[in-house]
């Protein structure tokens, strides 16, 4: 049962690291969209004294938030990856505590 409770638990964690991913991947794809609109304001913009300076700011933040969103991707990736990891090897225990409860019970059916 504890095996149980810890394995939900496992796969809850994961799944809310899987829907934390996809959001950062929606977030980031946004990024990339609001990205390339800025750089071709910058690029309209361009010709226009005064007004170059703060869409440089607004593109280099821009590009600073998506250098930070793929660095928590790849973090998120490596933690989803380990969790996997862990969910595996309790499917794996899990799997041979059964076939060593099954052996139990034919063992005390045959003792009957």
């Amino acid at each position: 049962a504890a095996l149980t409770t810890q394995h939900e638990q496992l796969l809850k964690e994961f799944r809310l690291l899987q829907d934390q991913l996809d959001q950062q991947l929606r977030s980031r794809e946004e990024s990339v969209h609001e990205l390339a609109r800025l750089q071709g304001l910058l690029e309209a913009k361009s010709f226009e004294t005064g007004r170059l300076q703060p869409l440089e700011s607004a593109l280099r933040a821009k590009e600073a938030d998506l250098v930070q969103a793929r660095r928590r991707e790849q973090e998120h990736a490596t933690e989803l990856e380990a969790l996997r990891g862990q969910v595996s090897e309790l499917q794996r225990q899990e799997e041979v505590r059964k076939r060593e409860l099954e052996g139990t019970q034919a063992e005390v059916i045959r003792l009957h």
